[in-house]
């Protein structure tokens, strides 16, 4: 992973998140594909339309549905770096949820400055 992968200007304020390279591992040096936009509401609605999964074995399941969980503290260990480790810990939770809301297409810069600019007009 290379020194601008940080999530810090060199002035030590926040960079934007486009402006952030995602890697899934400390020690990868390959970047996380960029995720397409993608509407939550119509991800809910197709969820919820899909039929029951029937499984003789919950348990291994269960394992299968861990993989988010376990790409979150991966995330967090991207975040807290080495070279990115004075984050205030408010900070590094609002740069976490801001990361996974950009990662699943939850959030948008550009949506963000359209929705700002509309309102000050």
């Amino acid at each position: 992973m290379s020194q601008d992968a940080c999530a810090l200007n060199t002035d030590g304020s926040l960079k934007d998140a486009s402006d952030i390279t995602f890697f899934n591992d400390p020690d990868d040096d390959v970047p996380l594909p960029q995720v397409p936009m993608h509407d939550p509401l119509q991800e809910l609605s197709s969820y919820l339309t899909l039929p029951l999964e029937e499984t003789d074995n919950i348990v291994a399941w269960w394992g299968g549905s861990a993989v988010p969980s376990e790409r979150a503290f991966s995330s967090g260990g991207i975040t807290s770096t080495l070279q990115c480790n004075a984050l205030a810990p408010a900070t590094f939770s609002a740069l976490q949820l801001l990361k996974a809301g950009y990662r699943n297409g939850h959030v948008s810069a550009a949506t963000e400055a359209e929705e700002f600019v509309a309102m000050l007009d």
